[in-house]
């Protein structure tokens, strides 16, 4: 496969591709070795669009440090890879994917529940295989948080009310003054 140039995501020179997409195929990855100071994440992706009758390709990576990204969630290198092709697409991610997790690169394919890696279609959804269990937990932590919200908007705690019943009964009173005219 021939090599194809990848363009940083701000590159306004890179070919259009429609903002409505679908991610096919995607996957994030980390490397750890405390040893070295590394702590990096790769998020590959298979998009593709329809536009005029024709279906376009390319594959989005996203990749950084780790820790970057608690200071900032748009930090690291975004990049895109264009392909005339499904077949040379899908070669393309195949070919990111083996070299990143071959054991030179060390990087393992993570499952997330949800990631605030990759595209921004991509974020805030699962990648990889997460597992019943897993999805389970989501779901019942989901529902204690919406009940928690429902319980909160219902009337003040008996500690606020009480702060309000001393405030209204030991601050002397003041009597209103209108300004002179």
């Amino acid at each position: 496969m021939a090599k194809v140039k990848a363009w940083k995501i701000a590159d306004s020179s890179q070919p259009d591709f429609p903002d409505d997409f679908e991610i096919a195929q995607k996957a994030v990855l980390q490397v750890t070795d405390i040893k070295s100071n590394h702590n990096k994440y790769y998020a590959v992706e298979l998009h593709q669009a329809d536009e005029n009758g024709a279906t376009l390709y390319r594959v989005f990576t996203h990749y950084g440090r780790t820790d970057d990204l608690d200071r900032n969630p748009e930090s690291g290198q975004k990049e895109c890879r264009y392909y005339d092709s499904l077949g040379d697409a899908q070669a393309g991610y195949q070919s990111i994917y083996n070299q990143k997790t071959a054991p030179r690169k060390g990087y393992k394919e993570l499952s997330l529940a949800a990631s605030n890696i990759g595209s921004q279609k991509a974020r805030g959804t699962s990648s990889g295989e997460v597992d019943e269990k897993t999805l389970a937990k989501i779901e019942e932590a989901e529902k204690e948080k919406a009940g928690k919200k429902r319980r909160n908007h219902r009337k003040p705690s008996t500690s606020m009310r009480r702060f309000a019943h001393w405030l209204n009964t030991s601050l002397p009173k003041q009597p209103m003054h209108s300004p002179a005219r």
